[in-house]
């Protein structure tokens, strides 16, 4: 085995983490951030892909999406307190 090995899958998910990143990054732009209903239609968009990963058996990658969407509620919890 090559110590180098076990690298690739791992530089093969970086960039789909900074593609999630900038997703979001896109959606929290100033000038008054994401409407409601976007974030939501996000929201419900990546629940769906989570249960399909899940049904799939990729368990790693329905977690990644259970936590995006976790981050997602949490700033539309906070975008509700604030009254947007």
């Amino acid at each position: 085995l090559r110590p180098d090995a076990g690298a690739g899958p791992i530089r093969a998910a970086r960039p789909a983490a900074a593609g999630r990143r900038s997703r979001r990054r896109s959606l929290a732009a100033p000038g008054g951030g994401p409407a409601r209903e976007e974030l939501v239609a996000l929201i419900t968009g990546l629940t769906e892909q989570m249960h399909t990963a899940a049904a799939e058996l990729q368990f790693e990658i329905a977690a990644r999406y259970r936590d995006e969407i976790r981050e997602l509620k949490k700033e539309l919890r906070g975008m509700q307190a604030a009254g947007v």
